[in-house]
């Protein structure tokens, strides 16, 4: 079925794909890991599966605008760069992607494991006190073995994603999403869709606050 999706998909656009779909994978995992580590403390009910569920579609909005960038690009190409396999610069900034959301996910496994949360406001005074973190955490932890691990994981990816058709020929047909603008405009209607929800469910907030602080006449 994997194979199916990508190879339905015009070789411009492949590593756009399966970078979103890396990213779907490496979030599922990174859920099914920190539900196994506070299973104890983790009440089983309709409220765990709602919120795996609504956690889902955040991680499937994130993908796509991870992914978005690299359909652009895609499309920009020239034909021929693209004719017979993906072009090197599409496979550079996919191999980077899947570098980055790697590390990025095992970040956010780390920090869970210093302060049983995942990236809050903490998170920002990491960003803030940037010089003051990184040694903290050098000293903390064995920086060159993860950094290794995360590297060897994403060759293991890459091999995983030429197995299931990253090069293989395109099949027929392929339909809307299957050429050449198709991924790029779809989801530049998923981002702003996102950005108008943004919006309207912030000005509900803000109305609600301003209503809440507003005293009775």
């Amino acid at each position: 079925m994997l194979k199916a999706l990508v190879t339905s998909q015009s070789l411009r656009q492949r590593p756009a794909v399966c970078l979103g779909l890396a990213y779907l994978g490496f979030c599922l995992i990174l859920r099914l890991i920190l539900l196994g580590l506070s299973a104890s403390t983790v009440s089983w009910g309709w409220s765990t599966l709602g919120a795996f569920l609504t956690g889902a579609l955040f991680d499937a909005f994130m993908a796509s605008m991870f992914a978005l960038p690299l359909t652009w690009l895609g499309a920009s190409l020239p034909l021929r760069s693209s004719a017979t396999r993906p072009s090197l610069l599409l496979l550079t900034f996919f191999s980077l992607g899947l570098w980055f959301l790697a590390f990025f996910k095992v970040s956010e496994l780390l920090f869970w494991n210093e302060f049983t949360v995942r990236f809050n406001f903490i998170a920002v005074d990491y960003l803030v006190y940037t010089t003051e973190v990184v040694a903290n955490i050098h000293q903390s932890y064995p920086m060159p073995l993860i950094l290794g691990g995360i590297t060897l994981f994403v060759v293991a990816v890459f091999y995983f994603f030429c197995r299931h058709g990253l090069f293989a020929p395109v099949s027929q047909p392929q339909g809307f999403l299957g050429g050449r603008w198709g991924w790029p405009l779809a989801l530049s209607g998923v981002f702003l869709a996102g950005l108008v929800s943004a919006g309207w469910v912030g000005g509900r907030e803000a109305r609600g606050r301003s209503l809440e602080s507003t005293p009775l006449e």
